[in-house]
């Protein structure tokens, strides 16, 4: 059993970076090896093992114990308004690609839920702020970001607004997956395009089960990073305030229907928002 204790903790041991596992990945596995003794040499726990697994995916994230909040909410603040501009870039990008594609006339306006902007304003004001924000020039890019948003792409003015409360802040760089999430809504994009070509009856059920999707990944990854969580509570945060926004100069037909649309639409930020604060206000304290 020993044998196959050490074989378990040595595959486990890789999880963990490389620095980790140079400096003190065989006192580690010594310890485990002689609390295994100790126990018996009993079969591990599987609640053992989830916790190694944590541990090794939190260190591979750089989520150390006693991070403060405010640390973890700069970070995610920035991770929030890339993903912003990348939502906004993303679905008229592919509208206009489709459209150079099969030939037919590229109309923003024809893009359910969209502004009639012009592409070169659209394209302009969404990559140089995203370059300048990805440079970390948040200030700048935001100011960037302020013509189409001000046009009615109200994504980027969120944007915007994100990026203006890190002047003169230094997020630390994104770690681990929340690196990647800026991606998320890009991915999310072609799926729904590639299923409005292939499978145009459930495109909306897809679309909305990929939307759904993203608050339960960051629900799920909360014990790991939940810096992930709060950003995509930023992001559903804002489609939120849009959607309000948009009521607010638009007719309302069904107020029943609103409310229902509204309450939809205000769960996942008030579940990734509010679970996040209290996982970084407990990590602080450990």
């Amino acid at each position: 059993m020993t044998t196959s204790l050490e074989t378990t903790y040595r595959r486990l041991l890789w999880l963990y970076p490389a620095d980790f596992r140079r400096t003190r990945g065989a006192e580690m596995l010594d310890t485990l090896l002689e609390m295994a003794e100790d126990g018996g040499g009993r079969r591990h726990a599987p609640r053992e093992m989830l916790a190694l697994t944590i541990t090794a995916l939190r260190m591979r994230a750089a989520r150390m114990p006693g991070t403060p909040p405010r640390e973890s909410w700069l970070t995610a603040i920035r991770t929030g308004a890339l993903m912003l501009i990348v939502f906004g870039l993303a679905e008229p990008s592919i509208y206009y690609l489709s459209a150079l594609v099969h030939g037919f006339p590229a109309v923003p306006a024809l893009i359910h839920g969209l502004p009639a902007v012009p592409p070169l304003v659209l394209g302009l004001s969404g990559l140089l702020g995203l370059a300048l924000a990805l440079r970390r020039r948040h200030l700048a890019a935001a100011i960037v970001l302020l013509p189409a948003g001000f046009l009615g792409f109200w994504h980027f003015l969120a944007a915007a607004a994100l990026l203006a409360t890190l002047t003169r802040r230094r997020p630390r760089p994104a770690t681990g997956l929340l690196a990647y999430a800026p991606l998320a809504p890009l991915l999310v994009a072609i799926l729904t395009a590639a299923g409005g070509q292939f499978l145009p009856e459930v495109a909306g059920i897809i679309r909305f089960g990929l939307l759904m999707a993203l608050p339960l990944g960051g629900l799920l990854w909360l014990a790991v990073d939940e810096r992930v969580a709060m950003a995509l509570g930023l992001l559903y945060l804002s489609t939120l305030l849009i959607s309000l926004g948009q009521l607010l100069i638009g007719d309302v037909y069904s107020w029943t229907m609103v409310a229902v649309d509204l309450a939809i639409t205000a769960l996942p930020p008030a579940l990734l928002l509010g679970l996040a604060t209290d996982t970084a206000r407990r990590q602080a304290r450990l």
